[in-house]
């Protein structure tokens, strides 16, 4: 397979399209909103023809930083356009990403400990944490997350060159919320697997190898 770039005035790359392939060519826009800023990512037929309705177009404020972005699918006269599918992004004034929004509405807090790096997450709304007490390498690697439900903690291992060498999820409760499938079900709805499973092995013995 190969290749073809081209280059606005700027020198940024503004297409690229894929010889002997089915694959869909992709035009790049910029300046829209913030100068030197790329505004979409969408696929075309070719570099030089008109896009489609399959890509990303971003918003930006007026530090640059992308504040909005809006996914969208389809193929002019023979696939609809969905509904597209809108994300905003909040930022504090250290310039951290702090909340995600999601095209169902949902939000998501990110918390920053005092090095800038992700410290916790957590439902805006609800306030429910999904993870936190994040702990991380001298190097920066993430090292330890705790998941509140179903109450597990990870932990990954490194070795000199910065790269994962292992990964260990263990509970700090024998019992806490998961006693049954029933309470698990009544507390956390998408660990109902984890819980009943958990239980299938207390109640049920392994039978011996080798017999």
């Amino acid at each position: 397979m190969m290749s073809y770039s081209s280059y606005d005035g700027l020198n940024r790359p503004s297409c690229k399209s894929y010889i002997g392939t089915l694959t869909p060519a992709v035009q790049y826009t910029y300046d829209a909103d913030f100068h030197g800023a790329l505004s979409s990512v969408f696929a075309a037929a070719g570099c030089t023809t008109g896009a489609t309705t399959n890509g990303t177009a971003y918003a930006h404020d007026g530090f640059g930083r992308i504040v909005g972005s809006t996914q969208t699918s389809g193929v002019a006269g023979l696939v609809p356009t969905s509904q597209p599918y809108v994300f905003g992004y909040t930022y504090n004034l250290a310039d951290e990403l702090t909340q995600i929004q999601y095209p169902s509405g949902r939000k998501v807090d990110l918390g920053i400990d005092t090095a800038g790096r992700l410290a916790s997450l957590k439902d805006d709304r609800s306030q429910k944490v999904y993870a936190n007490n994040l702990g991380y390498t001298a190097a920066g690697g993430l090292n330890t997350v705790t998941m509140p439900v179903p109450n597990i903690t990870e932990t990954l291992s490194w070795n000199d060159r910065g790269q994962v060498v292992g990964l260990k999820a263990a509970t700090t409760s024998s019992t806490g919320w998961c006693v049954n499938c029933a309470s698990c079900a009544r507390v956390c709805q998408n660990a109902i697997s984890y819980c009943c499973a958990s239980e299938r092995r207390k109640k049920k013995p392994v039978a011996p190898t080798g017999l």
